[in-house]
C-alpha cells in the first residue's frame, strides 16, 4: 500500500489536504464470515470540515460464506415500510457518514471475482425443517456510492450472477451468467 498526501496550513492550523492511496490486493475481510483482497485508488480532499473521498476499489478476489452471514442476522432488529412519497421517511440516528459532511464518489468494482458460498444455509430465525439449501455462485458488478454533504449514502449500479451451483433438497442447478 502507498500513502502520500499534502497537508496545508493556515493561521497555525492544518487547512487543506490531498491524500491519495494506491494498494493491490489488500485483504479487507479475514475471518469466519469473509475472505476478500481489494485494489484500491482512493484520492481523500478537502479540509478537515468538507472531506471528499473519490476513486475506485475493485475486488481482487473473495468468497463471502453465506451460512455464517445468515447466522448473524438471525439476530433481532426492525424493519418498517414508509410510503416515500405520502410521507418523509423516519429521522435516522447519525452514524458515522451522518456526523460529517462528508462528499463521496467511490465506484466498487466486482469483475467476476466474488464467490458466495454456503451450506445447509437456513433462513435467519425459521422455525422450519426445510432449508434453503447450499450454494457456490461466483459474482461480479458494479456499484457506485455517491453522497453529498448534506444527502445520505446513495448506492447505484449492479450485482449479477456470472456462474454457480445451488442445490436444494438433494437437486443441482446450474446458475448461468445473467441467469
Amino acid at each position: 500500500m502507498r500513502v502520500a498526501g499534502e497537508l496545508g496550513y493556515a493561521k497555525r492550523r492544518a487547512a487543506a489536504f490531498a491524500v491519495t492511496i494506491q494498494s493491490a490486493a489488500v485483504e479487507v475481510m479475514d475471518n469466519s464470515v469473509a475472505d476478500v483482497e481489494v485494489d484500491a485508488g482512493l484520492r481523500i480532499t478537502g479540509d478537515f470540515l468538507l472531506p471528499r473521498i473519490d476513486g475506485r476499489v475493485e475486488v481482487a478476489g473473495g468468497t463471502i460464506y453465506v451460512d455464517r452471514v445468515l447466522e448473524l442476522l438471525d439476530r433481532g432488529y426492525r424493519t418498517r415500510v414508509v410510503d416515500e412519497e405520502s410521507s418523509p421517511p423516519p429521522p435516522v440516528e447519525a452514524g458515522p457518514l451522518e456526523t460529517v459532511a462528508l462528499a463521496v464518489d467511490v465506484q466498487l468494482a466486482i469483475p467476476d471475482t466474488l464467490i458466495l458460498r454456503g451450506t445447509v444455509l437456513e433462513a435467519p430465525s425459521s422455525r422450519s425443517p426445510v432449508g434453503l439449501g447450499n450454494v457456490n455462485i461466483t459474482m461480479g458488478g458494479d456499484l457506485r456510492f455517491r453522497k453529498t454533504a448534506a444527502e445520505p449514502v446513495r448506492v447505484t449500479g449492479q450485482v449479477r450472477p456470472v456462474r454457480g451451483t445451488y442445490e436444494f433438497q438433494g437437486r443441482e442447478f446450474d446458475i448461468l451468467r445473467e441467469g
